[in-house]
């Protein structure tokens, strides 16, 4: 490798200070490879208290938690998101019990002064006691061409190591990742039973559907995001991104550029996956390598571990990562329709690596609750539609001089040597600066002291808003308990309440319906005794009938009466008359009806085609109730309203005998 070259992954830290200033009980330092470092003082004094030893701590096996973030957004999910899930319980406290952990953040320098005074930071190292977090410069290596500046700020996270890498535990996370509580446990008991390498999948979701969820869920006081692995799990299936969705070989809903992930949806609980590759999660080197031939994914296994067998963590039980991402992220990608498998196939041959192929064979499993039954069924649909695909590739692509990589490496490589010569003559311009300049020197002084005021105010806010917060969530919890206590005492009185309003409710409707009754068989009374003084019967033309009609007109009065002996006091007749008067503003009178009646549609273009003349004789045949005699009211001139069994009757016969002829019959 190029001698110039070695830049890019960093050298061993220089124990030469140049700066350091100190916040409570965190110490801060800047290192001389513009790395700087924050560790708590006197750490094994407070580890000691904290365990409560009386004896010496007993030495551990060294453990490195690396991960990397630049740009605005990336840096934001590092430190409010993806830290607070490693510090719940199941986790980095767990993880941390068993080994001498530090975290390795590689980043942008514009971010350290952030990174410093984060909860998130402060909690790892007052909580977990970790032996530092190291703030690891990325500017020089950030470039467009975005798979070589991930590898190399990966490098970079413990090639500072050396030698040392082959006996240090490395943990891998990416910045936008998510991880179940419970996951570093696991990890630790892999790794103390003597695994060197550990794989586990990652699900992407989308950010903008769970980011609120997720900020809720973040305890105050511990700043820890705990979220179970079935939780989560449940989490990811129902926000699973579209780059999922497009890669679902059993709902061809729409299509993507590659393919290179492949899932099986079981049911709403249950995903099942395959991934080329995996991601890697730990490592434990067998040679010490500091520079990278490859794209990380293409190669990183083969280069570090080339002997070792992975363990595969491809339950969702066991070890669970989601990675946030936006719900736009490769929307100008997907199309509708569905691949061949000769597409697939073609695609796959062109780039993938045997690392890739290796472990594309490995089923994974995603799922919120119990395993289904007949699980190995769609299992072997899966592992079918997979080994087609494998059966169509052509050899594996190598990953020294992978086409991906050979034609972009020359590019970023200048692009790098141009950034690094800059930074280096504009650092040396400032230490000639402090050295010459007694005004430069002042001036860099009073930035350290403000630095450290800074670290010392902010642990000050910390500790206030912390206050803060537990009074808040006190005063809510008050709260909350009042307005359930006003909920029950207001259900009680609307149960208490609720029979009585709904006995006057039943009450009112009853004596609703028996004025429509009294008021429509009065107008039939009405057009009866109409009838007879029209028609000019004697009395005696009842007499063939007298005790059928004398039994019919008593009876009748008889119900009326019952009726009316049975309506309750609760509505003195004057309120009677105003609720009648009320409806007939509202509604209308028949056939006179307002758009708000419900026989208005049917009466509007009857009415308007009638017409009739003012002294114009009607017969309105209707079948039955009190709506022919009430329709019949809106004609002034001699009108008759009768049913078909009424036509029929003695009584009738003699009053159509003897009556002229009607103008109109409805």
């Amino acid at each position: 490798m190029d001698e110039g070259f070695r830049p890019i992954c960093g050298r061993a830290p220089s124990s030469v200070e140049l700066g350091r200033t100190f916040a409570g009980n965190i110490e801060y330092a800047e290192l001389a490879d513009g790395a700087r470092r924050l560790s708590l003082r006197n750490r094994c004094a407070v580890r000691k208290q904290e365990k409560n030893l009386a004896s010496p701590l007993e030495p551990r096996e060294p453990a490195r938690v690396i991960t990397m973030a630049w740009g605005e957004r990336y840096v934001g999910d590092l430190l409010e998101i993806t830290i607070p899930t490693l510090l719940a319980p199941g986790n980095l406290p767990a993880f941390a019990g068993e080994f001498d952990c530090e975290f390795v953040i590689v980043t942008e320098t514009q971010f350290f002064d952030r990174f410093a005074r984060s909860v998130s930071i402060q909690k790892l190292l007052l909580l977990l006691l970790f032996s530092d977090v190291r703030l690891v410069p990325v500017d020089d290596l950030l470039s467009p061409w975005y798979g070589i500046t991930l590898t190399y700020a990966l490098v970079r996270g413990f090639a500072d190591l050396g030698t040392a890498m082959t006996e240090t535990h490395l943990i891998f996370l990416n910045a936008d990742f998510i991880v179940a509580d419970g996951s570093y446990r696991k990890l630790a008991e892999i790794i103390k039973r003597g695994e060197r390498l550990i794989v586990s999948p990652s699900y992407c979701m989308d950010l903008e559907a769970t980011i609120d969820r997720l900020r809720e869920r973040r305890d105050p006081q511990t700043f820890a995001l705990s979220l179970p692995h079935r939780e989560l799990a449940e989490l990811v299936i129902a926000n699973r991104h579209n780059t999922i969705r497009a890669k679902t070989v059993k709902q061809r809903l729409f299509r993507i550029h590659r393919y290179d992930q492949f899932y099986w949806y079981v049911d709403e609980k249950t995903l099942l996956g395959r991934q080329m590759p995996i991601a890697v999660v730990y490592m434990r080197p067998e040679r010490v390598l500091t520079e990278m031939p490859t794209f990380w994914d293409y190669g990183v296994i083969s280069e570090y571990c080339p002997t070792l067998k992975p363990c595969v963590l491809g339950d969702s039980d066991d070890f669970l990562m989601a990675e946030l991402r936006s719900e736009g992220t490769f929307r100008e990608l997907l199309q509708l329709g569905w691949p061949s498998v000769e597409d697939i196939a073609d695609d796959l041959s062109s780039f993938t690596t045997q690392d890739h192929r290796d472990y594309g064979r490995y089923t994974l499993v995603l799922h919120s609750s119990d395993l289904p039954a007949g699980l190995d069924a769609d299992k072997l649909a899966l592992a079918e539609f997979v080994d087609d695909v494998y059966a169509r590739l052509t050899p594996p692509i190598g990953y020294h001089d992978h086409p991906f990589w050979k034609p972009q490496f020359p590019l970023f490589f200048a692009h790098h040597r141009r950034d690094l010569e800059e930074s280096r003559t504009r650092e040396a311009l400032r230490q000639k600066l402090l050295h010459e300049d007694p005004s430069e020197a002042r001036r860099q002084q009073t930035i350290d002291e403000l630095r450290s005021q800074v670290l010392v105010m902010e642990g000050t806010v910390r500790v206030a808003e912390n206050r803060l917060a537990g009074e808040r969530r006190t005063a809510e919890e008050q709260v909350s308990r009042l307005e359930t206590s006003y909920r029950r005492r207001r259900a009680a009185l609307e149960r208490d309440i609720a029979p009585v309003l709904d006995e006057r409710e039943n009450s009112l409707r009853r004596m609703r319906q028996r004025l429509v009754v009294l008021d429509a068989r009065k107008a039939e009374l009405e057009q009866c005794q109409r009838i007879r003084l029209e028609s000019g019967i004697p009395d005696a033309a009842k007499a063939p009938h007298s005790s059928g009609s004398s039994v019919a007109v008593s009876s009748e009065r008889a119900g009326i009466d019952e009726m009316t002996d049975r309506m309750p006091d609760e509505m003195p007749t004057p309120a009677r008359m105003r609720l009648l008067r009320l409806y007939h503003m509202a509604f209308g009178r028949l056939p006179n009806t307002t758009a708000w009646h419900p026989y208005h549609t049917m009466l509007r273009p009857v009415m308007a085609a009638l017409e009739p003349d003012a002294g114009a004789a009607i017969l309105v045949v209707s079948s039955g109730g009190p709506f022919g005699s009430l329709f019949a009211r809106a004609f002034s001139g001699r009108n008759l309203s009768v049913t078909p069994g009424m036509l029929t009757s003695e009584i009738y016969r003699q009053v159509f005998r003897n009556a002229s002829k009607f103008d109109l019959c409805l």
